[in-house]
């Protein structure tokens, strides 16, 4: 299993935290620069609660891969952004996410 989940998901800060902060909200690529101190300290809530879910999920299982590029867009499968080598996580030196797959 290959979790492939951003922490700033712009999916779940559009309807999970409802916010609508994201600059360039319908097309990527999105930004979290118009969002305020407020709001992303609540993002930055989510993103950490996520994170832990997702830790707690693949526990020490080492069958478990998990992939989370730290960038607002959602949707990495079915966009270009599959073989952008500007996704790499961790940022510049690791894989993308078909080579993470």
């Amino acid at each position: 299993m290959l979790i492939v989940q951003s922490p700033y998901d712009s999916f779940a800060i559009e309807n999970v935290i409802y916010s609508n902060c994201l600059k360039n909200q319908r097309m990527p690529p999105y930004s979290l620069e118009n969002c305020n101190q407020t709001t992303m300290k609540v993002i930055e809530d989510y993103r950490n609660k996520t994170i832990e879910g997702i830790k707690a999920l693949k526990r020490d299982r080492t069958d478990v891969g998990v992939w989370g590029p730290s960038c607002s867009q959602h949707g990495f499968i079915d966009t270009d952004t599959f073989t952008d080598s500007e996704f790499r996580v961790p940022g510049d030196s690791g894989p993308m996410v078909f080579e993470a797959i």
